[in-house]
């Protein structure tokens, strides 16, 4: 099981969130996709949801 936790970190090391973020304050429940990418980190400078950045031209 260590094992099988070990690699779940490294694969998904930022998963977990402290419940006293602020941003967790006000959900009861399930959340929304758009919560769990801002708390991810997917949220742009002006607010809105975007897409993760990929190094590479692939045009």
């Amino acid at each position: 099981m260590n094992a099988m936790t070990g690699t779940m970190e490294a694969i998904i090391p930022k998963l977990f969130v402290p419940r006293s973020s602020p941003l967790l304050e006000d959900i009861n429940g399930f959340m929304y996709v758009e919560q769990v990418l801002a708390l991810m980190g997917f949220v742009s400078e002006d607010g809105s949801v975007g897409k993760a950045s990929v190094s590479g031209d692939n045009a």
